[in-house]
C-alpha cells in the first residue's frame, strides 16, 4: 500500500493497493525485469516511484486544466491485518488490471 497525501486546490489522499505477489511482479518490471522475491529496500523503492509519478502525473493533468495540486512523498507500509481508514468527505474507489496485475486506487478528497 501506497499513500500519497493531496494539498492545494483539492485536499486528501491517494492509497494504491495491492497484493505482495503484485507488488513483487510491478517491482521487477520496474527493474528491467530482474526477479523479485521479496519486498526489500529496492523493491519499496521502485513502488514508491511508480505511485510517485502517477500521482505526479495525475497533478499536471488537473493543472493543465486550472486545478492546482501538490503531492506529497509517497508512504510505502506493508504486512498483515491493518486497514487505512480515511477521514473525508467522499472517496472514489478504482479498480484496475494491468498486465494482469490487479491494482485498486483509492482517493479520498474533501468537498472544494
Amino acid at each position: 500500500m501506497m499513500i500519497l497525501g493531496i494539498v492545494g486546490d483539492i485536499k486528501g489522499n491517494i492509497i494504491y493497493s495491492l497484493k505482495v505477489e503484485s507488488a513483487k511482479q510491478i517491482a521487477s518490471v520496474m527493474m528491467m525485469g530482474d526477479p523479485v522475491t521479496e519486498l526489500d529496500d529496492m523493491a519499496q523503492s521502485a513502488l514508491s516511484e511508480l505511485s510517485n509519478m502517477l500521482t505526479a502525473n495525475a497533478s499536471t493533468n488537473f493543472a493543465e486544466n486550472g486545478t492546482n495540486i501538490n503531492i506529497s512523498t509517497p508512504t510505502l507500509m506493508h504486512g498483515n491485518d491493518f486497514e487505512a481508514k480515511m477521514n473525508t468527505d467522499q472517496v472514489l474507489c478504482i479498480s484496475i488490471v494491468v498486465d494482469n496485475i490487479p491494482i485498486e486506487i483509492n482517493i479520498a478528497f474533501n468537498k472544494f
